[in-house]
């Protein structure tokens, strides 16, 4: 049983390994850099566009009341 173990760490180990190699080797850290830049540029646009559709749906006056309750709860400070 103990060697067992000693077995399924040795492969997690090398699992481990290969993962970080690859990693490095594909420059994980620098895509992933892209991929937190370019989603921050995107989130306002795309928060834009919802709002246009959902005024389509929902009354103008409920839509600034939700989105000025939320706003509210995730910036501090924010008063309308």
């Amino acid at each position: 049983m103990a060697t067992m173990r000693g077995q399924v760490m040795v492969r997690l180990f090398n699992f481990l390994l290969r993962v970080l190699r690859g990693f490095k080797r594909n420059q994980g850290l620098l895509l992933s850099g892209a991929l937190a830049y370019y989603t921050q540029l995107s989130i306002v646009p795309m928060s834009i566009l919802a709002l246009i559709v959902l005024t389509h749906f929902i009354e103008e006056q409920q839509l600034i009341h939700t989105l000025s309750t939320y706003l509210e709860m995730v910036i501090p400070g924010y008063r309308t």
